[in-house]
């Protein structure tokens, strides 16, 4: 079974997180903050971007050329199930994907950087808000290469990988 454990607080604000929820007994645990959003209970509240980042994250680990990276990264891959010309193309949206986000990591960077202290409604606030609203949308932007570069049964798939990881999301509030 694939295993996703990705935390992203680059930009700040709400903490997100998915790890294998298997192991618990399931529900809202006495060591989840109040508001905490837990996807194997209540999957609907995870939106599709949410859960694309995130399987998104845990596919764009930092390339290894060991024979054990290349194993992993095929494990992933299978875990969607998509035949060889969807792989492909499912790997070239991935990887356009992560061009576009690390440029936007590189500048969230340098304002916290500049800023030591982020506040809300500061400049450096809103920049990282600005950064933020560039993210989603080249999120969505690549949400839509999958539905016009997949075939019928590999949107399928990949639809179905994205709904499965959203039972394995937890969204904390105010980390």
């Amino acid at each position: 079974m694939l295993c996703l454990a990705v935390g992203l607080s680059v930009f700040g604000g709400t903490s997100l997180l998915i790890q294998e929820l298997a192991a618990q007994s399931g529900g809202q645990s006495n060591q989840d903050p109040a508001g905490t959003i837990d996807g194997s209970q209540t999957p609907e509240l995870i939106s599709r971007e949410v859960a694309f980042l995130m399987i998104f994250r845990a596919f764009t680990e930092p390339a290894n050329d060991t024979s054990q990276q290349a194993t992993i990264d095929e494990e992933k891959m299978a875990a969607i199930g998509l035949s060889g010309d969807d792989t492909v193309a499912f790997k070239a949206i991935l990887s356009d994907l992560l061009t576009k986000i690390q440029g936007l990591d590189v500048e969230a960077q340098v304002i916290h950087a500049a800023n030591t202290t982020v506040r809300s409604g500061s400049h450096a606030w809103n920049q990282l808000g600005k950064l933020n609203d560039r993210r989603q949308s080249m999120i969505r932007d690549s949400l839509n290469s999958v539905a016009v570069r997949l075939t019928g049964e590999g949107v399928q798939k990949v639809e179905a990988f994205i709904t499965q990881a959203k039972k394995k999301i937890k969204i904390y509030p105010g980390y």
